[in-house]
């Protein structure tokens, strides 16, 4: 049986502590996420980003995107 040491998912998070809220008032659609992804790509570089879809109480209707520094993270939220 294999065992992971650590979680990589929490790892991934709180490497990137910064949270830009961008608001879904119904799902996100291909073209939506092809454009998010290109947003993410050019402000943080392909590695240095991570998005998940919220899933707290104050989350529910927002997409989650993560960065390394503040200044990521409100250029995303623009």
């Amino acid at each position: 049986m294999v065992r992971r040491r650590t979680n990589s998912h929490a790892a991934r998070l709180k490497a990137l502590p910064h949270v830009a809220r961008l608001h879904r008032v119904e799902p996100f659609r291909l073209a939506d996420g092809a454009e998010l992804k290109a947003a993410a790509d050019r402000i943080a570089g392909s590695a240095g980003w991570c998005a998940i879809a919220g899933w707290a109480p104050e989350d529910v209707d927002f997409r989650l995107f993560h960065f390394a520094t503040p200044a990521e993270a409100e250029a995303m939220q623009r």
